[in-house]
Formats: C-alpha cells, sequence, structure tokens
C-alpha cells in the first residue's frame, strides 16, 4: 500500500507503517515545499516569495552591493512565526 506524490516520492503505507497499534497518517503531498523570502528595507512587513521555479526573478529585487543575511527558521518553524518576523524586523532596523 503507497502513495505516490506528483515530485515522484512514494511513501509505504502498510505494516509496519500502519497497523492497529501505530496508525500512521499518510503524508500530505507538498507541490513545491521550497520557498525563499526576500525581505529588505524596501520591503519590510511583506516579503518578496520565490520558489524554485521563479528564483532567477530574485535577480529584480536583490542588490548585490548591499550585505546579506540568511535567517532559517529550522525544520518545524515557519517563516511567519513571531520569533523570525521580530528577528528580521530587528535588522532592518539597523
Amino acid at each position: 500500500n503507497q502513495k505516490c506524490c506528483p515530485d515522484g516520492e512514494c511513501y509505504e503505507l502498510g505494516p509496519p507503517w500502519q497497523s492497529l497499534t501505530r496508525l500512521a497518517l499518510a503524508p500530505r503531498c507538498v507541490e513545491d515545499p521550497v520557498k525563499y523570502l526576500l525581505t529588505n528595507r524596501h520591503h519590510p512587513i511583506y516579503p518578496s516569495v520565490f520558489t524554485p521555479k521563479n528564483i532567477s526573478k530574485i535577480r529584480d529585487y536583490y542588490n548585490v552591493q548591499i550585505p546579506t543575511v540568511i535567517v532559517f527558521h529550522g525544520w518545524w518553524g515557519s517563516e511567519t512565526s513571531p520569533y523570525e518576523r521580530n528577528v528580521t524586523a530587528v535588522y532592518l532596523t539597523r
């Protein structure tokens, strides 16, 4: 018993992963799980969003002459968490 996502990734859903004592949820297929958010002083609240499909457009928003800081939210984190928003806001006020 498998579930296959459009990206080609397949997940086994039968034993031992799913049984009466261990009910594993079927994975959600995510069309494009990777997002890059570009926040700068011109767009401090609403960042520009890029994916692997449109990353080439970042040249229109990114200035290589200005120092860059990269913030990673971590595995279980979220780019919209208060912590991430505060880190970004504090850095942009420098």
